[in-house]
């Protein structure tokens, strides 16, 4: 049966307005949440965690002594590299020249034609990338062939008598023994 009086039906409507309103602001409460909780997430996964840049990472490869002047040397080292929460481990090469003034200098091992391995020729006293007839002199110049530029050189950095080298870099990275 139907109220007789209006102020019946005006008790009624606040009542429904009130759990109407109540379910609104749970479910913007609810959504604010889980939205907060989602772009949080988001944002650690895209700004963080960091680990150290290529900039900042040195491997350990050798004592400076055991490098002879003049004479290049292909070295190999492992490469380790923290990755959010793995560690990833390479295996890397380079070759060493070291010059009379005591300074070293480190080649990437690949041609900068298109990434072949060279080798040093003790006769000729020259790089030698026999893929494509790419040839470099001791300091990594074009000689020959058809690289578009000299080697390619890591980083080096000298400490306590062991040589470290870094990221590879496009000039000359030279370091005092």
């Amino acid at each position: 049966m139907p109220p007789d009086d209006d102020g019946a039906s005006q008790a009624t409507v606040p009542r429904d307005t009130d759990r109407r309103s109540f379910l609104a602001r749970a479910v913007l409460a609810l959504g604010g949440l889980l939205s907060a909780v989602f772009g949080g997430i988001a944002g650690v996964y895209l700004i963080g965690p960091r680990g150290p840049t290529s900039r900042g990472r040195w491997t350990p490869v050798m004592r400076v002594a055991d490098i002879q002047a003049g004479q290049p040397l292909n070295v190999e080292y492992l490469e380790v590299v923290p990755d959010a929460w793995a560690t990833i481990r390479r295996r890397k090469s380079a070759w060493l020249v070291r010059t009379e003034d005591r300074s070293i200098t480190a080649f990437d091992p690949h041609c900068t034609h298109l990434g072949c391995p060279y080798d040093w020729d003790p006769g000729e006293r020259v790089f030698n990338c026999s893929c494509h007839g790419g040839v470099f002199d001791l300091e990594g110049n074009v000689m020959a062939g058809p690289p578009p530029r000299p080697l390619d050189t890591l980083e080096v950095r000298i400490e306590e008598g062991r040589l470290f080298v870094g990221s590879v870099l496009r000039s000359g990275s030279v370091g005092q023994a």
